[in-house]
């Protein structure tokens, strides 16, 4: 950490110099987790059994007001998170996340990069390795571009696009994920909040042997679905000063698009996913900093026509709880 921390300390010294603002925050967070991935602590054993484990987020960030033309701004942000578990110290990692973003009364647009080095999934076993139980990994880049135009006082209508490549590494069937994604959003934000939403995206994510098979000829399995998710977030207003809270539902249906045989990729063949989440978060702003109680329940079902068991494998709840402190935006003006 840091190492993280001084790489956010040269990043706000060196593009600081002629700018006039620049906001600067830190937090951490202590979340407990009852099912994270499907993974199995430090001992790998087989059937995979999902355990609870304690995670812990520490992030900074810094925001730099770059230019001011006319009545538009442009910020440039730099967000470092690292995420650690109790239990689970494989999926232990690093987030690294720039922003521009463009404002202007009435609307914004943002484009994110979000870059991970090295994420643990869960230990995997493979047929040509002697069913030997390795974490597999991956690299993962995700770009969203945002966008938000306010038609009347209050009301916004957003969009998002996204694109997400993954990097698998050798111990893992299923390689090099490709996901492009569109979402569009209504949001009230005055007496109260209210922000319904739709999202559909589509992934390619197969896998292939190291002997010259490509992604379109190989006999591994094949991940790729296409995905529809309903959501609905609702709050508080402007009316308590400090004070916010949010409640979010989701309804996401994954329809996995593999054509394989069934004796070939029996996980994926005719499975359809349904999930049910349901989020909320309570904060409150005190002078030098600002608290958050969060909370979520998901929920997992799975079926498929040809593998009756599916539910009992890739089925499963999950319940997560935590508390974050972040202090208070700083800001540096000149």
């Amino acid at each position: 950490m840091k190492n993280v921390f001084f790489v956010l300390f040269l990043f706000v010294y060196a593009i600081s110099f002629g700018f006039d603002r620049i906001s600067v925050e830190s937090g951490f967070g202590v979340f407990l987790d009852t099912n994270p991935y499907s993974l199995s602590g430090k001992d790998v054993d087989f059937p995979l059994r999902p355990v609870g484990d304690t995670r812990t987020e520490s992030f900074a960030r810094t925001g730099i007001r770059a230019l001011r033309f006319a009545r538009t701004s442009m910020y440039a942000n730099l967000e470092l998170k690292y995420i650690g578990y109790a239990v689970n110290t494989s999926r232990a990692h690093a987030e690294i996340s720039p922003k521009i973003v463009l404002i202007r009364p009435g609307a914004w647009l943002s484009l994110t990069y979000e870059f991970i080095p090295r994420i643990a999934i869960r230990p995997v076993a493979d047929e040509d390795d002697d069913y030997i139980y390795r974490f597999s990994e991956y690299a993962s880049n995700d770009f969203l571009l945002h966008a938000a135009v306010r038609p009347v006082e209050n009301l916004w209508y957003e969009t998002e696009f996204r694109y997400t490549l993954d990097y698998y590494d050798k111990n893992f069937l299923e390689y090099d994920r490709t996901l492009r994604g569109v979402a569009v959003f209504l949001r009230y934000d005055g007496a109260f909040y209210l922000k319904p939403g739709y999202g559909y995206s589509d992934a390619d994510c197969r896998g292939y042997d190291t002997q010259g098979e490509t992604k379109s000829a190989s006999d591994d399995f094949d991940a790729s679905f296409e995905e529809d998710e309903f959501s609905l977030t609702v709050g508080n207003g402007n009316s308590v000063a400090g004070f916010d809270f949010r409640l979010t539902g989701k309804y996401t249906l994954r329809y996995y698009t593999s054509e394989k045989p069934p004796d070939r990729d029996p996980i994926h063949s005719t499975r359809k996913d349904t999930y049910y989440t349901l989020s909320g978060s309570l904060s409150y702003a005190l002078p030098f900093c600002a608290l958050e109680l969060s909370s979520s329940y998901e929920k997992r079902a799975s079926e498929s026509e040809v593998n009756p068991e599916i539910e009992a494998i890739r089925g499963y709840n999950r319940m997560t709880i935590g508390i974050a402190v972040a202090t208070n935006e700083i800001f540096l003006q000149k």
